[in-house]
């Protein structure tokens, strides 16, 4: 919990938060304190200290990483896949002898 913390959630990004939650510190400023907020996990008072609206890069810049990404999780699936359609057990060590 974040009591330890003084109540401080660090950095927050969209959609991890409750709904009601996630609106109020969006529609923050940066020093704004909100009005009390009820939540299911009860009544909260946010401050927002910091905001980092972030950049993302160029995709050129990027696109070897994403694709990369994309084929790890296809190679993912297609073993979890087969290990479930056919039972069999994946030896990563002797598949990547292959590799070299």
């Amino acid at each position: 919990m974040t009591r330890a913390k003084g109540g401080d959630l660090g950095w927050v990004a969209r959609g991890v938060m409750v709904k009601v939650f996630e609106e109020s510190i969006f529609a923050l400023a940066v020093g704004q304190v909100s009005a009390p907020v009820r939540t299911s996990f009860g009544y909260h008072v946010i401050r927002v200290d910091e905001r980092d609206d972030g950049v993302l890069p160029p995709f050129d810049a990027i696109q070897s990483d994403v694709v990369q990404a994309m084929v790890r999780r296809a190679l993912d699936q297609l073993k979890a896949d087969l290990s479930k359609k056919y039972g069999a057990t994946i030896h990563h060590d002797v598949l990547t002898q292959f590799g070299r």
